[in-house]
């Protein structure tokens, strides 16, 4: 369909409402040699040509502007996803810190019923007679230079030596969940990053197909608004 066939209609309308440019009837006048029928036939062809003209100023005028507020649009777009993958950014590492803390707390809840254990197996093995459960809370409050000075000597040796193991499977177990944590909280940031992407990736996606549909329906409204009925293209011609 021509530019100017879509205007048909709308000059039908202008000439049944009464409406008639003079110089345009005149030219069809001239060129249909007087004969009424396709004096008016003429003269719609004309009058949709000189609508089809009115028109393409306003459209080519609405090209150049659309073009620029794109690259307009383009620009805040590029600068609004950055600002969103900061914050994307920012949400992650805040609950990669507060999930790598409350595992951290988990562990460390799990390393200290291991080494009681292991502290209360010691003593149990070298004082089978003793009350463990004191001598417990006693040699962790005790330092080695009390212990050296509250019992004797060789009952100092083995509480040292009990102690100094429990201290060392303490930090052995406390660098294990220390490395754990740190693994933990690098997954956990990645993930939740990859996840608030996505999302915000799929929720763009629809908004944009909303937007496109929305646009081919206000596109084919306006088609219809200017195309002419076939019926009333035969009845102009």
């Amino acid at each position: 369909m021509g530019a100017q066939e879509m205007y048909y209609g709308q000059a039908l309308r202008e000439l049944e409402s009464g409406l008639r440019r003079d110089d345009l009837w005149a030219q069809a006048f001239v060129k249909s040699g007087g004969d009424e029928n396709k004096t008016k036939a003429i003269y719609l062809n004309l009058v949709a040509t000189r609508l089809a003209h009115e028109a393409s100023a306003p459209i080519q005028l609405d090209r150049v502007q659309t073009t620029a507020a794109t690259v307009a649009k383009s620009g805040k777009i590029f600068f609004r996803w950055i600002f969103m993958l900061l914050v994307c950014a920012v949400v992650a590492a805040i609950f990669a810190v507060v999930a790598s803390k409350i595992y951290e707390d988990k562990l460390a809840a799990e390393d200290r019923i291991v080494v009681e254990e292991a502290l209360r197996n010691s003593l149990k093995n070298s004082f089978p007679h003793e009350n463990i459960e004191m001598m417990k809370k006693e040699l962790e409050k005790a330092t080695y230079t009390s212990l050296m000075s509250d019992y004797d000597y060789a009952t100092a040796i083995t509480l040292t030596r009990i102690k100094i193991d429990a201290s060392d499977m303490n930090m052995r177990l406390s660098s294990s969940s220390f490395s754990k944590v740190s693994n933990a909280r690098g997954l956990c940031f990645i993930i939740s990053l990859f996840f608030l992407i996505f999302a915000l990736i799929v929720m763009r996606k629809k908004k944009l197909n909303y937007n496109q549909s929305r646009l081919v329906v206000l596109r084919r409204q306006r088609h219809a608004r200017h195309r002419l009925p076939e019926k009333l293209v035969l009845k102009a011609m």
